[in-house]
């Protein structure tokens, strides 16, 4: 294979430069905008809204608002389908998201009440959904994809206890990691010149949860850091 394309989860604390980094995969880039952050983020070149979205139109990167469960899994199934045009596709983010399940899951198809008890019950239907998403975003990464695509998954980080670990409540925080190829974590860091750099961790330390399985990264970035990291760069290393 000369055409491998990546599944990423990236966590970070706020401002860290995570939207940024899920916009410079390879155009076009189709973004689930659940933040509402994705028309003001630096990267992503020329961006449009879904619908202002002329299919025949050149454009870099198209803008999903994403407010439901079935919004996602819309774009989900219109991936897997693959009659498209994008080789990116990023969910901004999936902290967000899962906060805006849990009040559709408490008890479905009545109003949510966030005086209610959420139960065990509620909980596994949050788990089996988000892990159903995971897993079919997971199948449009493989090659064996109708149309493979690159696909970047973004949440925030919970810093408490010290120990950088994503802000996902629940298993899905454990089970996650398993499904990418790199679990990351990003932040802002300046250098003896006083330059401001994002850094990407991919190795696992006392203090970051993290994961990699692609050797040919670990190879390349023996520190076990990236410095100023795109998602081109990961996967130009990965196909060389």
């Amino acid at each position: 294979m000369s055409d491998l394309k990546v599944y990423l989860h990236i966590h970070g604390v706020f401002g860290s430069g995570k939207t940024t980094f899920g916009l410079t995969g390879p155009n076009p880039t189709l973004i689930a905008d659940v933040e509402g952050a994705a028309m003001k983020a630096k990267a992503g070149g020329n961006k449009v809204l879904w619908s202002d979205w002329d299919k025949k139109s050149d454009v870099d990167t198209v803008v999903y608002p994403t407010k439901t469960e079935q919004d996602l899994q819309d774009l989900i199934t219109y991936l897997k389908v693959g009659d498209h045009p994008f080789e990116t596709f990023v969910l901004d983010s999936l902290t967000l998201f899962q906060t805006k399940l849990k009040r559709e899951l408490q008890q479905p198809n009545q109003k949510f009440n966030p005086d209610a008890e959420f139960t065990f019950h509620a909980w596994n239907r949050v788990l089996n959904h988000m892990l159903m998403q995971a897993e079919d975003l997971l199948s449009c990464v493989e090659p064996n994809a109708n149309k493979p695509i690159n696909v970047c998954l973004i949440s925030a980080t919970d810093r408490e206890a010290h120990y950088m670990r994503p802000l996902l409540e629940g298993q899905i925080r454990k089970r996650l990691p398993g499904l990418v190829d790199i679990h990351g974590f990003m932040k802002m860091e300046r250098d003896k010149d006083g330059e401001l750099h994002t850094i990407l961790h991919f190795e696992p330390s006392d203090l970051v949860d993290a994961k990699c399985r692609l050797w040919q990264i670990a190879e390349a970035n023996t520190k076990g850091y990236i410095v100023d990291p795109t998602i081109k760069e990961i996967i130009e290393i990965i196909n060389r």
